[in-house]
């Protein structure tokens, strides 16, 4: 009895063989590793609703916007669309914090195998970012170097050798963020192992390229593409609220308040809609001319510095009005409202 006993014991405590142990060592690490591409991937998909979240909340409730069901594009209506999309986010964090658990719970794991059978592998340093362009997604790697040891310049040279967007107009987006400096390691932007990294560009034809240039340049192109897009949300803002701002402001000074001291807590409603109709719009038309200002034009782009130049003409053109239509808001709220009036 004592003899089988022993042997049982002994078969119990026997070690696994190095194949054995290899495998299962291989198993957990490719486990992790998909739990935390998987994490990635779902914390970058409740970025952009956030982003989204955040872009129409502002907006009129009633305004058309247009979302993807079951590969179908759909209208609906902002009001249609909030709702669904914030009871989204809410569950793509539910599941992410699920996720998150289950990766730690398989970490300790991992950690507690490790040292129960002493395995200390050296494992060579390798970075692997999972870039989402679109419906597209490709996984960049840099072996035997670590976030802190690449640049972002270097991601978006390969971004641009996958998909032949001109880097001039590849844009890269980490947790909601753009990222900006070339020369800053991806280890400042707070971007995790397996993190999913969001890729914005247009890559253009040959045509556009040939006809909207001034010598064929793809680079010249992608600068040409973000000043008319800067521009065309410029023109968009102004055309939807505008005209709103502009009625508003001659019935306000129209109904003679009288002096307003702005510098109270609570604004009359009024006032208070003028003031953040102003910001709004400002503050948008700012942000392009900042676009504006950072393309960077080459001495030989000359189709792009002359759309740039119109571009800074026409948004600086809409900053002019609505800065004159502020001044007059603010003439009113110290009592000068009607001079102009009484002068017509």
């Amino acid at each position: 009895m004592s003899s089988s006993g022993s042997s049982s014991s002994a078969a119990a405590s026997k070690r696994p063989s190095d194949q054995e142990l290899t495998q299962t060592y291989n198993t957990m690490k490719s486990e992790l590793n998909q739990l935390a591409q998987k994490i990635g991937e779902l914390e970058t998909e409740s970025d952009e609703h956030t982003l989204v979240v955040e872009t129409i909340t502002p907006l009129d409730p009633e305004r058309k916007c247009f979302r993807l069901v079951g590969g179908v594009l759909v209208e609906r209506t902002i009001k249609e669309v909030l709702p669904a999309l914030k009871t989204n986010q809410e569950g793509i964090k539910t599941v992410t914090m699920q996720l998150v658990q289950k990766y730690k719970s398989k970490e300790d794991e991992f950690m507690a195998f490790q040292k129960k059978y002493n395995i200390q592998k050296k494992e060579k340093a390798m970075t692997v970012l999972n870039i989402k362009w679109g419906r597209e997604k490709k996984a960049i790697d840099f072996k035997d170097r670590t976030l802190a040891d690449v640049k972002l310049g270097e991601l978006r040279q390969k971004c641009h050798e996958w998909t032949k967007v001109p880097i001039g107009g590849l844009t890269l987006i980490y947790a909601g963020a753009t990222m900006k400096d070339d020369n800053a390691p991806l280890s400042c932007f707070g971007i995790k192992p397996n993190g999913q990294i969001a890729m914005m560009g247009t890559r253009p034809t040959k045509s556009d390229i040939r006809t909207l240039t001034t010598n064929g340049d793809p680079e010249e192109y992608a600068v040409i593409v973000r000043i008319q897009t800067s521009l065309q949300k410029a023109m968009d803002l102004a055309a939807e609220h505008f005209p709103r701002y502009q009625q508003a402001v001659e019935d306000y000074i129209h109904s003679n308040p009288g002096p307003v001291n702005l510098n109270q807590e609570t604004l009359p409603p009024a006032r208070k809609a003028l003031q953040d109709a102003y910001t709004l719009l400002s503050e948008n038309f700012l942000q392009a001319l900042l676009v504006f200002d950072g393309a960077v034009c080459k001495p030989d782009f000359e189709v792009a510095r002359g759309t740039r130049r119109e571009a800074v003409k026409e948004t600086q053109k809409l900053l002019d009005v609505i800065d004159e239509l502020n001044a007059r808001v603010k003439a009113c709220d110290r009592g000068q409202a009607t001079q102009a009036q009484v002068q017509q």
